[in-house]
């Protein structure tokens, strides 16, 4: 597991990369960054204080204001 606060950015190979921010969300890229995409389905925060990462980047937990959530990227 990797941790990933606020304002870090995890990648997995290179090619896909984590990012939590302060008041929009989470957001994940599949092409090293170039584009972004917003992954908020489920969060009822708009913040996200800290990302917790398995080792495959398959299984996610994000620690919000209002509490802990779990996606699991497919």
């Amino acid at each position: 597991w990797r941790s990933v606060k606020f304002g870090e950015v995890f990648t997995t190979d290179g090619r896909i990369i984590y990012a939590g921010t302060k008041y929009h969300g989470f957001f994940w890229s599949g092409d090293g960054g170039r584009t972004w995409l917003a992954a908020n389905t489920g969060l009822d925060s708009s913040g996200v204080d800290v990302l917790a990462v398995h080792p495959t980047g398959r299984l996610l937990y994000a620690a919000t204001p209002n509490g802990v959530f779990r996606g699991v990227r497919q």
